[in-house]
């Protein structure tokens, strides 16, 4: 419905790509390669890292770009073909869980996944922190979103300050806010515009001295993000 948004209390793949290429600058990992799968979202990760990384005076080098087709039915001989490509001791990994599960699985069997080899991952890979699959390698680097510090409870406290602050504000400039459903007398030119005017106060609140703006596609512009590492006990930690 193009007269609806939607915000996430969540990091885009563009920010948690700038997070995971600091990451490497803060440790001089300037050589490394990226592998993705077909996953939605795939050439927003590779073209946020390749626009940086061109813009940067940092001496970066790019190895290999890999993309895995994971719907290959002869896709364990043809994805170990293309992982035995990589010599970069550092890798970013774009995919699902699932996906990551498999990939680390191929990746082990070809020596990718030893002390040499650093995997760094977006929040996406992680998932569900109380869930590890076992294939993820021991020191398996992941930007993750702020659960602990930054619980359900609050990020709804803050969901609902953003309502009606955005709400509050807007009736007090305009008189009027949209209304909650259509009718026949409402039409949809209408709709759409109000509903546009409701989204430019939701995507510019400040909550309790808080910046809880969000961007245009709907990802809050300042999320709260932390930096997690795999142990050899196999719990995450920050």
């Amino acid at each position: 419905d193009e007269s609806s948004m939607f915000f996430q209390f969540g990091p885009s793949i563009e920010q948690q790509a700038s997070v995971m290429l600091n990451i490497m600058e803060e440790y001089d990992w300037y050589i490394f390669s990226i592998v993705t799968t077909y996953f939605p979202g795939y050439q927003d990760f590779v073209n946020k890292i390749r626009s940086t990384i061109e813009n940067s005076f940092v001496g970066w080098e790019l190895e290999e770009v890999l993309l895995l087709d994971m719907s290959l039915d002869d896709g364990d001989s043809k994805i170990q073909n293309q992982l035995k490509k990589l010599q970069s001791p550092v890798i970013l990994l774009y995919c699902t869980k699932e996906e990551a599960t498999y990939i680390f699985e191929v990746a082990n069997s070809v020596g990718l996944t030893g002390y040499d080899y650093t995997w760094i991952v977006p929040s996406l890979v992680a998932g569900d922190t109380d869930t590890v699959p076992s294939e993820f390698p021991t020191g398996l680097i992941s930007v993750s979103y702020d659960e602990w510090d930054y619980g359900l409870r609050d990020r709804v406290k803050d969901g609902i300050a953003i309502i009606t602050t955005a709400a509050s504000d807007m009736l007090a400039e305009h008189s009027f806010i949209p209304e909650p459903k259509s009718s026949c007398y409402n039409t949809q030119d209408k709709r759409i515009y109000q509903s546009n005017m409701l989204n430019r106060y939701l995507i510019n609140v400040t909550f309790e001295g808080r910046n809880l703006s969000f961007s245009e596609d709907g990802y809050q512009m300042h999320p709260k993000l932390v930096i997690i590492l795999l142990t050899k006990s196999r719990t995450w930690d920050r």
